[in-house]
């Protein structure tokens, strides 16, 4: 799904529930003053240690030790969803669908293949350690640990199944109609560039329309002028017109209209009220609220939680389960949508549901994709059958070739990795 409808998505549902109920809770656990939240409200989350928050689901993997390539997927898919379940984000009802959509986005025959085949490098303790590391801290960054997990080892021209087989410096360009992929070396500052196919380093330099076509241009340092996010260097963004640093810490100056940062993940900027119609000063990065803590509408409160009332002060609690009351897009937990219909909490579409703008928004149950036509929930096409995309597939490989009605069309046709019948 293309990130403007989602984006499009979110607000259009805003606008229609703007006038809608306010949670089941919202009058419960309010506080007397009708302020902002308070220094204290938040106060250090239970959700990103180990052991609190965390529902009585089944083991967490944290402890695991070194484990072979052929469990990885395996591994990552519980990690993720146990993550989601201790930062109160998933119930147990939906952890069979996360698992699912975990392991079927892991292409673990690939990974397997790509190391047996020595196209890629595994590191077992790291693996674990990443595994590990799901256990506890952040519920919005992934851990850094799991950075080193895999590195690759094919030059520049050899072939390609993931990312990550390419060595430092090179790029698996899994767009093209060939199979296996292709390892391509990254195009240097000056050098033309496709926009789509990400030729240019992005540690270095970013594909900008420049002279009548497309180059690669180095990013920009602090302090220079720039136009998008990108233009700017990996740790510094694009903020009215200017490139600063990207994110404002605890206690720090924010306000993106005003030239400032946006605050890390775990805060909110918080700025003084004005009145209807003007542009509130610059605020300050505190922490978000912690479950019970003081809220004063979205995204006050920690991942996982909720604040009670949309317009006042209320009180963080734990996103919807199904059946719930909701009002907001994000008010339910994963694997749930806000049912503009009923203001209730519930589970996403199968085949035939509802995902227009009036249902579940574009989303799915695993194993579904929202067809653009008339915005129902339809089955992943099999081998064979028509298709517009890749995502349509089960196999994740559309293609344009002959039909067998004779003509050309598009087809859902075996993974590349299918078609090589075990490497290559």
């Amino acid at each position: 799904m293309s990130p403007l409808r989602l984006t499009a998505a979110a607000l259009l549902l805003f606008c229609a529930f703007a006038c809608g109920p306010q949670n089941g809770d919202a009058d419960a656990g309010i506080p007397d003053d009708a302020g902002l939240p308070s220094d204290d409200a938040g106060a250090e989350p239970d959700a990103g240690r180990k052991d609190a928050g965390t529902p009585d689901a089944g083991p967490v993997d944290a402890g695991v030790t070194a484990f072979p390539v052929e469990q990885w997927c395996d591994h990552l898919a519980r990690a993720r969803c146990f993550q989601k379940q201790r930062c109160l984000s998933l119930a147990d009802e939906q952890l069979a669908d996360c698992l699912q959509r975990e392991k079927s986005a892991c292409p673990q025959e690939a990974y397997t293949l790509g190391v047996h085949q020595m196209r890629l490098q595994y590191l077992p303790q790291q693996a674990a350690d990443c595994i590990n590391a799901y256990a506890e801290g952040s519920c919005i960054e992934p851990p850094a640990a799991c950075e080193p997990v895999f590195q690759g080892f094919v030059d520049a021209d050899g072939g390609c199944l993931l990312a990550e087989e390419c060595r430092l410096g090179t790029y698996c360009l899994t767009s093209e109609s060939k199979c296996p992929f292709t390892c391509y070396a990254y195009r240097a500052p000056g050098e033309p560039c496709n926009f789509w196919d990400q030729q240019c380093d992005p540690n270095e330099s970013t594909c900008t329309f420049l002279d009548g076509g497309y180059t690669c241009v180095a990013r920009k340092n602090e302090g220079e002028p720039c136009v998008f996010w990108s233009d700017c260097r990996a740790d510094l963004g694009c903020i009215n017109g200017a490139c600063i640093k990207q994110r404002a810490g605890l206690g720090e100056t924010c306000q993106e209209s005003s030239g400032y940062p946006v605050c890390e993940a775990d805060l909110f900027c918080r700025q003084e009220p004005v009145p209807q119609g003007q542009t509130p000063d610059a605020g300050m990065c505190m922490k978000r609220a912690a479950l019970g803590g003081v809220c004063s509408g979205y995204g006050t409160c920690l991942p996982g939680l909720r604040c009670s009332s949309n317009y006042a002060t209320g009180t963080c609690i734990p996103l919807g389960k199904e059946g719930d009351i909701c009002s907001n897009y994000d008010d339910c937990k994963a694997e749930l949508y806000c049912d503009p219909a009923t203001s209730r909490c519930k589970p996403l579409p199968r085949d035939g549901g509802d995902c227009s703008s009036q249902g579940s928004f574009y989303e799915c149950a695993p194993g579904y994709y929202c067809e653009s036509t008339n915005d129902v929930c339809t089955p992943l096409a099999d081998l064979g059958e028509p298709c517009t995309y890749d995502g349509v597939c089960r196999s994740g490989s559309c293609e344009y070739g002959p039909v067998p009605d004779a003509g050309y069309g598009y087809r859902c046709v075996p993974s590349c990795l299918e078609q090589l019948d075990g490497g290559f």
